[in-house]
């Protein structure tokens, strides 16, 4: 790590350390105590959380209740917003807090569990389900099944050592009830799950097309969840996905004036290098934010040493188009640089760095 990047680190650190969300959170601790096992558990979890944010710094332009409510939402629910070890993400949404007529949209954090978390949601101690697991089908598997009133499922994986690169045909969910009885199932073609998968926004790292099995996964659980007697409050839970995955393709993204002011490459390139640019004028600077600051007056310009070297996902995408980088590449060599597991993505820095090695390979 360079002296800069080192220093941007404790930059960022020091903003979520002093943010509003974390000084909130720290004020609620006691409330933790309630949710968490001891005292020692809610120092880990607040630790946990305050990494969370420094891996994406975007949450910290969501408001602060919103953060709180779902960092609280993740104890109720026994997990942790780190990734798949803690089974869900702090993702931050543009939500509309406004009418369809007048719409408003507000950035809001919300709490995404993948696969294992909605599993594990659903299997918790208060639950009336004791098991739940879900598998994908490669092409050269045996599988067969029946749906009905007496489903059953029978699946041999492939032995051959490709296997993991075959194309998916299917996946599916088996559950146990607590209180005995035959394994209920649910499965899904592959032509079901790519509908599901055509209904999410085409983002620049969607997990379909990073993770296409991971999201297959959690379709298939979240889709068997409604026929089987989960939690109340889970089942809120992924309702609430669904509707945000409506709300985030209905929000508008209204550039900045300074966004305004700036061609693609010279935004660009005063995000990745900005205290090299001396040329740009001091007014180009630009920030990430969702433009909901486009009437207010001049933007104050922020110290080069405490801009963080990131790119939105806009400006991302831009680059690409602008790079004539094919998207499946990038997605693909996204996710060689930085194994991530169902639905986080990248952060503004990540982007950054992945464009610039995308464009070194294509000027190979």
């Amino acid at each position: 790590m360079t002296a800069a990047t080192e220093t941007r680190a404790l930059t960022i650190a020091d903003q979520v350390e002093r943010s509003p969300a974390v000084l909130q959170l720290e004020a609620r601790s006691q409330a933790l105590v309630d949710l968490l096992p001891d005292p020692a558990a809610v120092d880990r979890f607040k630790r946990v959380v305050v990494q969370a944010l420094i891996k994406n710094p975007d949450l910290l332009q969501c408001t602060p209740d919103s953060v709180v409510q779902a960092v609280f939402e993740a104890a109720m629910q026994g997990l942790e917003p780190t990734g798949a070890a803690g089974g869900a993400h702090l993702v931050p949404y543009n939500v509309n807090v406004g009418t369809k007529q007048k719409p408003r949209y507000e950035k809001r954090a919300q709490l995404i569990p993948d696969y294992r978390g909605v599993i594990r949601m659903a299997t918790k101690p208060s639950s009336p389900i004791a098991s739940m697991e879900a598998r994908v089908v490669k092409e050269g598997d045996d599988f067969a099944y029946e749906l009905g009133d007496d489903a059953w499922v029978r699946h041999k994986p492939s032995m051959h050592p490709s296997r993991s690169r075959n194309a998916t045909t299917h996946v599916y969910s088996v559950a146990k009830l607590r209180e005995g009885g035959k394994p209920l199932v649910d499965v899904m073609d592959l032509a079901e799950v790519q509908k599901v998968q055509q209904r999410t926004r085409d983002r620049a790292f969607s997990p379909w097309a990073s993770d296409f099995d991971e999201m297959a996964k959690k379709t298939v659980i979240k889709r068997h969840s409604k026929t089987l007697p989960v939690p109340a409050d889970v089942r809120s839970i992924l309702a609430r996905e669904d509707e945000l995955a409506g709300e985030i393709e209905d929000a508008p993204r209204p550039p900045t004036r300074a966004q305004e002011r700036l061609s693609a490459p010279a935004r660009l390139t005063s995000r990745l290098r900005p205290a090299e640019r001396h040329d740009e004028p001091t007014d180009a600077t630009t920030d990430e934010g969702d433009g909901t600051d486009a009437d207010a007056g001049d933007d104050p310009q922020p110290d080069a040493g405490d801009q963080a070297p990131g790119l939105s996902e806009d400006d991302f995408l831009a680059a690409l188009e602008e790079a004539r980088i094919d998207r499946r590449a990038a997605a693909k060599r996204s996710k060689e640089l930085f194994p991530r597991d169902d639905g986080i993505p990248l952060t503004p820095e990540q982007r950054a760095e992945l464009l610039e090695d995308l464009k070194a390979k294509e000027a190979l």
